[in-house]
């Protein structure tokens, strides 16, 4: 006692300081620091998850809306798709544009239906008739005209056309005739049994073309 009594008022003070200083550095080391990086674990974790439940709840509100616009999109089809002519109405509507043509006193030559050309998406078919029409050139440009105006969409391609060299009564070449050549090609629908056989046939092509993939 009598030596502590001894001590000045600075060395007190100066023990002091270093008694908080032991006791306050253990505690720290120990128990503030570990619980404020804890904390700091804690918060940054926390923020993660906020922004992976933000950008899901992102995905989700995308995917509903891309759900939604697939289902408008297969409806639009399928409305589409009943509008295209069946393999009975394409041939009503060739032998109505073979009547255009008669009617506007064209010499009908050729009318030869193609082969039915399967679209890859399988929902279509283009159907190709060859065409070769005798008779004045502006009459060849009405039955054109009239074939755009149908309400089947109907292309007219590949026209050729050449001064004809048929004689009339007198032997005389008929003046203004044409010999036109064309391809006429309209579009149809796929018969769901075709539809289907195509699509089993581009899936397999797929998978086909996965496996040589692979291999390389």
């Amino acid at each position: 006692m009598e030596r502590l009594e001894q001590l000045t008022n600075k060395q007190v003070w100066l023990i002091a300081g270093l008694l908080a200083v032991i006791v306050t550095v253990p505690f720290y080391v120990f128990f503030v620091a570990p619980q404020r990086q804890a904390i700091t674990q804690t918060t940054a974790h926390i923020a993660s998850l906020q922004r992976e439940v933000r950008e899901n709840n992102r995905i989700a509100r995308s995917r509903g809306e891309l759900v939604r616009k697939n289902s408008e999109l297969q409806k639009k089809l399928e409305e589409l798709k009943g509008q295209l002519p069946t393999d009975k109405e394409v041939e009503s509507l060739l032998r109505a544009m073979a009547n255009f043509a008669q009617q506007l006193g064209l010499d009908v030559r050729l009318w030869k239906r193609g082969k039915n050309v399967y679209d890859e998406s399988g929902l279509y078919q283009r159907i190709p008739v060859d065409v070769e029409l005798v008779g004045g050139y502006h009459h060849v440009g009405y039955f054109f005209d009239r074939i755009s105006k149908l309400e089947r969409i109907v292309n007219i391609d590949n026209i050729d056309m050449q001064t004809s060299k048929r004689r009339g009564s007198r032997g005389s070449v008929v003046p203004g005739e044409v010999v036109t050549h064309c391809r006429a090609t309209t579009f149809g629908a796929v018969d769901p049994a075709v539809a289907k056989r195509l699509a089993e046939e581009r899936r397999a092509k797929r998978r086909k073309g996965g496996k040589a993939g692979r291999k390389k």
